[in-house]
């Protein structure tokens, strides 16, 4: 499965629980504000973006944070500018 963009929090709450309760205090700003929220389960991973600004990404391995940059970009064009 790749990684999943969703803008339902309570969907992305369901998949993204086991990144988020890693950290908890970090991840409260990813589930309050209204936004575009990213995870991938097979990597426990999560980001939240307001879009036009960039995202905010949990907890991540540096790998997958440079796998979420094409994902971002077709997501988002703009954000190269």
């Amino acid at each position: 499965m790749g990684r999943q963009l969703t803008e339902d929090v309570e969907e992305f709450r369901t998949a993204a629980d086991p990144c988020l309760v890693r950290d908890p205090a970090r991840a409260t700003l990813l589930i309050t504000m209204p936004a575009r929220f990213g995870y991938r389960r097979e990597n426990g991973t999560a980001f939240v973006q307001t879009p036009p600004l960039r995202p905010l990404l949990g907890p991540m391995p540096d790998r997958a944070a440079r796998e979420l940059v094409p994902v971002l970009r077709a997501a988002q064009p703009s954000l190269d500018s």
